[in-house]
């Protein structure tokens, strides 16, 4: 039907990252969509088996909003290609997932990040064996964020926080 086509643009998308998503919109409201279908505004469910890059979904196992197997059945559904490995976060509902799990987060999104640019660097050709930008500490162009001389050694969160304190901040 005329209102469950794809999105309207096309583009290269590095990758995707799903936090407590949904199946669609009226899954969220009853399990079955098949009288209301036509009326799907976010037919996720059917959008995701044509992700053309990495997907890494997130999602709280004790989300009352958003129950938990809408992101599995996400996930599942991502192509075998593209499917990365999810973080179903235990004891954590729809809106705190990160709530002293910070680390684990940050740990999670730096494989998931280091998947898309080594993904990257297949698709555009790269056999220069250079390291990726997330892996050197590194923007996306290259650009150490340093701000200063002799910066080169030092993690990105170590340049932030020098940063901070020329600026007179901590």
């Amino acid at each position: 039907c005329c209102c469950c086509r794809g999105p309207s643009v096309t583009r290269k998308v590095a990758g995707t990252v799903l936090h407590s998503p949904i199946l669609s919109g009226i899954r969220v409201l009853t399990s079955s969509r098949y009288c209301l279908a036509c009326c799907d505004i976010y037919p996720n469910i059917e959008f995701i088996k044509t992700a053309s890059s990495p997907v890494f979904v997130i999602h709280g196992e004790a989300d009352a909003e958003v129950r938990l197997h809408h992101g599995t059945g996400l996930h599942e559904r991502v192509p075998e290609q593209h499917r990365t490995p999810p973080w179903w976060v235990p004891n954590r509902g729809h809106n705190d997932v990160l709530l002293d799990n910070e680390e684990e987060f940050f740990l999670r999104m730096k494989r998931y990040l280091i998947t898309v640019r080594k993904r990257q660097q297949v698709r555009d050709g790269d056999s220069s064996g250079r390291r990726s930008s997330t892996e050197s500490g590194t923007t996306c162009n290259g650009d150490s964020g340093g701000g200063g001389e002799g910066d080169s050694g030092l993690s990105m969160v170590e340049k932030l926080k020098k940063r901070g304190s020329k600026s007179g901040t901590s």
